[in-house]
C-alpha cells in the first residue's frame, strides 16, 4: 500500500448520495460522462443506506491515485461542527501529525429532486419512488460533481508535482 500523503473528504447532508458520487467519481468506481444507473449507485458501499445516527461518521474508501485516502461524512447542515470534530480527531489521533486533508463539501449542489428522492428513500422508506428520484436528480447535478472532482484532482496532481 502506497503512503499516505493526505485526506481527500467528501462531505453533504447525510452522507447518502452526493458525496458517496463524488468520491465514486474520485476513484473509477462510477465512469465519467456516463448516464447514472441505480445499479451502479448502489454498488457504492454507503449509497442510500445511511441513518440520522451516522452523522458525523468518518466513512473510509480507500486510497486514491496521489497516495491519499478517500473518505465521505454527512454533516446534517452543520458543516463547521462535523468538520471541527473530525479534523481535530485524525490529528489527536495521530499525535498532532495529521496529513493534510482536503475537504470538498458537495452540499451546495444538491437540488430539490435530490432531497426529496433522499427524504422518501431514507425518512419515509419509500425506497423504490425515492430511488429513481434520486438517480434522476443525481444524474442532473453529475456535470457539477464531475467538475468538482476534477478540480480536486487538478489540486492533487499539482502538490504531486511539487513534492
Amino acid at each position: 500500500m502506497p503512503s499516505t500523503e493526505g485526506w481527500v473528504i467528501y462531505s453533504c447532508y447525510g452522507g447518502n448520495h452526493t458525496s458517496p458520487l463524488a468520491a465514486g467519481l474520485h476513484l473509477g468506481l462510477i465512469p465519467w460522462g456516463q448516464p447514472l444507473t441505480l445499479e451502479a449507485l448502489e454498488r457504492l458501499p454507503p449509497f442510500d443506506r445511511l441513518t440520522g445516527a451516522d452523522l458525523g461518521r468518518l466513512y473510509l474508501w480507500g486510497d486514491g491515485p496521489y497516495h491519499h485516502r478517500v473518505a465521505t461524512v454527512g454533516h446534517g447542515g452543520r458543516l463547521s461542527l462535523v468538520r471541527a470534530a473530525v479534523l481535530s480527531a485524525m490529528d489527536a489521533a495521530s499525535g498532532g501529525q495529521a496529513a493534510p486533508t482536503l475537504w470538498v463539501d458537495v452540499y451546495d449542489l444538491l437540488t430539490p429532486l435530490v432531497r426529496a428522492g433522499g427524504f422518501l428513500s431514507r425518512r419515509l422508506g419509500l425506497t423504490r419512488p425515492g430511488r429513481a428520484l434520486l438517480v434522476a436528480g443525481l444524474e442532473r447535478i453529475r456535470p457539477a460533481v464531475e467538475a468538482r472532482v476534477a478540480g480536486v484532482l487538478a489540486e492533487l496532481a499539482r502538490r504531486a508535482g511539487e513534492a
